[in-house]
C-alpha cells in the first residue's frame, strides 16, 4: 500500500512551493513599491538648477539603478520558470502523477529508474514505484535513500529464480535459453493484471503517466488498463531491429551494426553482408518473442502491443552509430554518471593513491565457479600493480566463497563486497577499469577519462563493448576465458597511451554538456504531461 508518510511529505512540498511562490510575488511587489516612491521623492527634491546642473539626484539614480536591476531579475525569474534547464519544480498546476514500473530483477535498472523517479518528486510531480517483492527486499536501503513511495507485489517467484532467469540471456546461452528469459517477464505481466487489489491500489492512485522499463511488457500493459501515455525508458542503447520495428525509424544495414552481430564501424563488404544475416535471424527471433509471449499475454487482457508515446534512452551520441531518429525517441545520457567532489574523489582513492585497476562485473555475473578463480589468476598476473575488485556473496555460484577467491588471487588483489564505482573511477590513481559492459559501467569509465577491458555477457553488453571499441578507449576479453587472455588486454591498455587519450576526449565532451542528462529527462517526461491536459 502507498505510504501514508510519502503522501504527507508530498502534501507539504506542495504547501511549502505555494508559500515560496506566494512570499517571492509579495516581496517583488513590495521591493518595486519601495522604489517608485524613491524616484518620485527625489524628482520632487531636486530643484530646476540642480537638474540643469547634473542630470540627477544620489536619490535620483539609485532609484533608477534599482528600477533597473528590479526589471532585469524579473526576466531572469521568467526565463528560469519557462526554460527546461531549470531544476527548480513546476508549477503546482503542472505537476503529474507517475507510476514507475520496474523491470524484475535487474539492479542497474532499478537504480536508473530511482534516479529519473527522484528527480521528477524532486521537481514536485507525485512519484509511485511499483516494484516486485524480492526486489524491495534486497534493495531497502537504496529505496530508504530515494524517498519514493514503493507499491511492493509479490509474484511467487524466489529471488533465485529471478536470477536464473536474468542470467539466461548470457551470450553463450541459446536462443531458447533467452526465451525463457522473456518468458518469466510475460508471466510476470500477467500475473500483475490478474492482481486486482494491485491494480485497484493504482487506480487509487491515479497517475497520469506511466514512466516503464522499455523491455518490460506491464509498461505497456499498464499504460492501456489506465488510459494515460506510457514513457519508455530504455536502460540499454537502441537494438536493432527490436528498436527499430516498434518504435519505427530507419534501420540502415549498411551504417548500423544489428544486435548481436559483433561488428563494428567502419564495415567491410563481408561485414555488411554478415550484417545483413544477423538483422535477419535477430529479427525472427524477437518477432516470435512478441508473437509467443508478449501477444498472448496482452490478448488474454483485450489489450494490443502499442509504441511508447515517447522514449527516454540513456545514451550519449558520443557513444553510438550515427543514425536517424524520429522527435519522440529521446538521447538523454549518461544519467548515472556524473562529477564527484574532489574530497569524495579523495576519499574512495584506496591504497595511499598508488595506482591501481578497477575491477567489476556487474551484479548479474553469469560466470561459473572456474570461470571466476580464471578472472582472480588474470587479475593476479598484473602485480606489482594494484586492483581492486568488487565481488558480491549473492553474485557467486554455489560453492564459491569470497575466501576462496581470495586464497586463488594474489597479494596485488584486493576483494570486496560493494564500493561506490562512480567515486573509485573518480579518485586518483584509477588506471583501468576491469568491466562486464553495462552501458553504466561504460559511460562512468568514459565520463571520468578511464580506458575499459570489457568481459561482455548477457543483453547489450557485446554491442555497449564494441561502441566503445570503435572509439578508441577499450579492449575486449578473448574466448576462451584463461589468465592470459584477461591480462593481455589489460596490459595492452596500461601499456598504451592512446587508450588514456581517447578516454579523456569522451569525458571532455560528457562533462560539458549543455543540459544536465537528468534534467533533459525530467523535462521530456514533463512535456508528455503537458500535452495531455
Amino acid at each position: 500500500m502507498i505510504s501514508l508518510e510519502a503522501e504527507e511529505t508530498y502534501d507539504r512540498m506542495a504547501k511549502g512551493t505555494a508559500w515560496q511562490e506566494q512570499a517571492m510575488f509579495q516581496g517583488r511587489k513590495a521591493f518595486f513599491l519601495f522604489c517608485f516612491f524613491l524616484f518620485v521623492f527625489s524628482r520632487k527634491v531636486t530643484t530646476p538648477e540642480k537638474k540643469n546642473a547634473s542630470s540627477s539626484s544620489f536619490a535620483e539614480m539609485v532609484s533608477k539603478a534599482l528600477l533597473v536591476c528590479l526589471f532585469f531579475l524579473s526576466l531572469s525569474h521568467r526565463s528560469n520558470s519557462l526554460g527546461t534547464e531549470s531544476t527548480t519544480a513546476p508549477s503546482l498546476e503542472g505537476c503529474g502523477r507517475v507510476l514507475a514500473i520496474h523491470l524484475p530483477g535487474a539492479p542497474s535498472h532499478l537504480n536508473l529508474m530511482l534516479t529519473v523517479s527522484k528527480r521528477l518528486y524532486e521537481r514536485g510531480h507525485h512519484v509511485l514505484l511499483l516494484l516486485e517483492q524480492n526486489d524491495y527486499g534486497t534493495s531497502a536501503s537504496m529505496l530508504q535513500k530515494a524517498g519514493i513511495p514503493v507499491l511492493a507485489y509479490d509474484t511467487g517467484y524466489t529471488e533465485k529464480e529471478w536470477r536464473e532467469g536474468a542470467r539466461s540471456l548470457r551470450f553463450s546461452g541459446s536462443t531458447s535459453s533467452m526465451m525463457t528469459g522473456f518468458q518469466v517477464w510475460g508471466a510476470q505481466t500477467d500475473m500483475i493484471l490478474r492482481n486486482e487489489s494491485l491494480i485497484q491500489s493504482i487506480r487509487e492512485f491515479a497517475p497520469s503517466l506511466v514512466l516503464g522499463d522499455f523491455t518490460f511488457l506491464a509498461s505497456t500493459a499498464l499504460s492501456q488498463v489506465l488510459s494515460v501515455p506510457q514513457v519508455a525508458l530504455s536502460c540499454a542503447p537502441l537494438a536493432d531491429p527490436p528498436h527499430s520495428n516498434i518504435l519505427s525509424f530507419p534501420n540502415p544495414l549498411s551504417t548500423v551494426p544489428q544486435f548481436g552481430s559483433n561488428l563494428t564501424l567502419p564495415m567491410t563488404a563481408s561485414d555488411k553482408v554478415w550484417n545483413i544475416f544477423t538483422w535477419a535471424k535477430t529479427g525472427v527471433f524477437f518477432k516470435k518473442v512478441i508473437g509467443e509471449v508478449f501477444q498472448p499475454v496482452l490478448r488474454s487482457h483485450g489489450l494490443s502491443m502499442r509504441a511508447p508515446t515517447a522514449v527516454i534512452v540513456n545514451t550519449d551520441w558520443s557513444l553510438d552509430w550515427p543514425r536517424s531518429l524520429p522527435p519522440h525517441v529521446k538521447y538523454i545520457g549518461p544519467l548515472l554518471a556524473s562529477a564527484v567532489p574532489e574530497d569524495k574523489a579523495a576519499l574512495a582513492a584506496p591504497f595511499g593513491g598508488q595506482p591501481f585497476v578497477v575491477a567489476s562485473l556487474g551484479t548479474l555475473a553469469a560466470l561459473s565457479a572456474t570461470e571466476y578463480r580464471t578472472v582472480a589468476r588474470g587479475l593476479s598476473m598484473l602485480s606489482p600493480v594494484k586492483v581492486l575488485w568488487k565481488v558480491s556473496s549473492d553474485d557467486l555460484p554455489e560453492g564459491l566463497s569470497i575466501r576462496n577467491l581470495k586464497e586463488v588471487a594474489s597479494e596485488n588483489v584486493e576483494i570486496v563486497e560493494r564500493f561506490a564505482q562512480n567515486e573509485i573511477l573518480a579518485g586518483r590513481g584509477a588506471l583501468g577499469f576491469f568491466t562486464h559492459g553495462g552501458i553504466n559501467s561504460i559511460y562512468e569509465a568514459a565520463f571520468h577519462g578511464v580506458p575499459i577491458v570489457a568481459l561482455p555477457l548477457i543483453g547489450d553488453q557485446l554491442d555497449n563493448v564494441n561502441k566503445a571499441i570503435s572509439k578508441g578507449f577499450a579492449e575486449r576479453v578473448g574466448l576462451p576465458l584463461s589468465p592470459e587472455n584477461v591480462f593481455g588486454p589489460l596490459q595492452k591498455i596500461l601499456n598504451n597511451p592512446v587508450y588514456k587519450t581517447n578516454a579523456q576526449k569522451l569525458s571532455f565532451a560528457l562533462q560539458n554538456k549543455y543540459l544536465s542528462p537528468l534534467d533533459e529527462a525530467a523535462a521530456a517526461i514533463e512535456s508528455v504531461i503537458k500535452d495531455q491536459r
